[in-house]
């Protein structure tokens, strides 16, 4: 047992040694898991699991240090996704700077353990990913796919309602299927607790396919359900119910309910075997200075290329009629920035607003290119892509936008240009 506890807690120590060595990544995927929100809020839980898996791969192997090219290949493999990260750092592209992390941490894992024992790690490794926010890119989709189903559903048994797109119009009232009813969080969640099953049983293919099968056909159907109970409950009590406007404990009933099959499914999986007294690893002092050279290598870097940059200049007077604003909200939605400005304008038919934003980093730690949101919420509005505009040498991005709760026509043109590029 207290060889079994060193297992875990070296395990841990370079799960840490990387988070501390890269935390301007991070910290970024901290904050996002502490959120609590419906995309990432089972981060923590999902590395707390792979140090598990980790730790019980490595549980019983002897450290494979016969042969040279067993610490060569990943110590080689350590420095270039270091020097990558160290480049992703520098350009500000958050995404891929947290899918390196996986590779990091197999990288130095391998470097200590042996090449050999390494390869064992990547899928406990890349469990990872479950905790990566890689999978927002599913939630429009799943918007639409429950749009459809609930659509269905209704027309199914006959209620009156006005449908258009993801807008259910009742007699009292409207609901809106929001980026927040797409189920992904139920979607990872069921997807992170299969996945877990299968690395944390003995193999077998044939009950593997079956519990994913299981694990996204019933976190779906359960966000489905949800959905349509609202909207029922919402055309029975004339949108009186609290159900309507709080809705999360209620998923998460629901969830647990049709979600239980799956755990009918993983019963039949096998247990690896008990874990016995480990033998004594072999993890020298060399491999330990490897894995610290290669994990500090890119970090050490990017600290030393940090600087103060120079501001650019603006054209103070074509800025002159515009008015600063700070804290602007509604309509459009602007990202935050140095400098955000405003003015009025008219063609003599309609009102017309005009902004500028413009932002410029002072520093390295600056983001090159902020977040820019979509200048109008899909929620609320009803886009309608129309032909660009050209004047004044520029080309600019045209959409006429139509309210879905309010009889409201606007339109909106816009550009972005980064550096000497206009897009």
């Amino acid at each position: 047992m207290p060889k079994l506890i060193s297992t875990y807690l070296a395990v841990s120590l370079v799960y840490l040694a990387v988070f501390f060595a890269y935390y301007p990544t991070t910290q970024i995927l901290l904050e996002r898991w502490l959120k609590l929100d419906e995309a990432l809020s089972h981060g923590l839980l999902v590395v707390a699991m792979s140090i598990h898996l980790v730790a019980k791969t490595l549980a019983g192997h002897l450290v494979d240090s016969s042969q040279k090219l067993h610490r060569t290949l990943p110590i080689i493999a350590l420095f270039i996704s270091s020097c990558t990260w160290l480049v992703l750092n520098a350009a500000n592209i958050n995404i891929l700077e947290q899918l390196l992390m996986p590779f990091i941490v197999l990288s130095a894992l391998a470097t200590l353990t042996g090449l050999r024992l390494g390869l064992k790690l990547i899928l406990p490794v890349s469990f990872l990913f479950f905790a990566i926010p890689v999978w927002d890119h599913f939630n429009h989709a799943l918007v639409q796919l429950s749009s459809v189903i609930v659509t269905w559903a209704i027309e199914l048994i006959g209620i009156a309602a006005l449908i258009e797109s993801n807008t259910i119009t009742l007699p009292y009232g409207t609901l809106i299927i929001a980026d927040g009813c797409s189920g992904l969080r139920y979607f990872t969640i069921a997807l992170a607790l299969s996945t877990y099953v299968i690395l944390d049983s003995k193999r077998n293919l044939n009950l593997s396919l079956q519990i994913l099968l299981a694990a996204i056909a019933l976190s779906l159907f359960s966000n489905w359900l949800r959905i349509f109970l609202i909207t029922l409950i919402a055309y029975e009590t004339d949108m009186e119910s609290s159900l309507v406007e709080d809705h999360e404990a209620f998923g998460w009933i629901i969830f647990c309910i049709v979600l239980a099959p799956m755990f009918f499914i993983a019963r039949l999986f096998k247990l690896q075997d008990p874990i016995g007294e480990p033998p004594k690893n072999n993890w020298s002092m060399r491999a330990y200075m490897l894995a610290i050279a290669g994990l500090a290598s890119g970090p050490v870097v990017a600290i030393s290329l940090t600087g103060k940059l120079i501001n650019p200049s603006l054209n103070l007077d074509e800025l002159n009629s515009f008015i600063n604003i700070e804290n602007q909200t509604g309509f459009p939605l602007l990202p935050q920035a140095k400098l955000t400005l405003q003015k009025r304008a008219s063609n003599y038919l309609h009102d017309i607003q005009l902004y500028k934003v413009a932002n410029w980093r002072e520093g390295n730690t600056d983001i090159l290119v902020p977040y820019w949101p979509s200048p109008f919420s899909h929620e609320t509005w009803k886009p309608k892509q129309l032909s660009p505009i050209q004047t004044a040498g520029k080309t600019f991005q045209f959409f006429q936008l139509t309210h879905k709760l309010r009889n409201i026509t606007v339109c909106m043109s816009y550009q972005h240009e980064v550096g000497n590029h206009s897009t």
